[in-house]
């Protein structure tokens, strides 16, 4: 496809725009997916262990220790 836009004389952001780009969605999107888990879990650890004593973190462990369980999820909804 490249070949063909430089055969008709494309400039390189017309290039882009219909050739890479449209190629390179896949490769974003199954980025996307695969590092979209790894930051909510992330964001949830950083925020149990390295949060601020008033944060989410603490008032989940708090709902987890005194077995309110929906309450913990829900806090860990909202750190998410």
């Amino acid at each position: 496809h490249a070949d063909l836009m430089t055969a008709l004389a494309a400039t390189p952001w017309q290039a882009s725009r219909f050739v890479r780009l449209p190629g390179a969605v896949p490769h974003i999107v199954t980025g996307l997916r695969l590092a979209a888990p790894a930051a909510v879990i992330a964001s949830i650890v950083a925020e149990y262990f390295g949060g601020p004593q008033n944060g989410l973190g603490r008032r989940i462990s708090s709902a987890a220790a005194n077995t309110a369980y929906a309450r913990a999820l829900a806090f860990v909804v909202a750190a998410i």
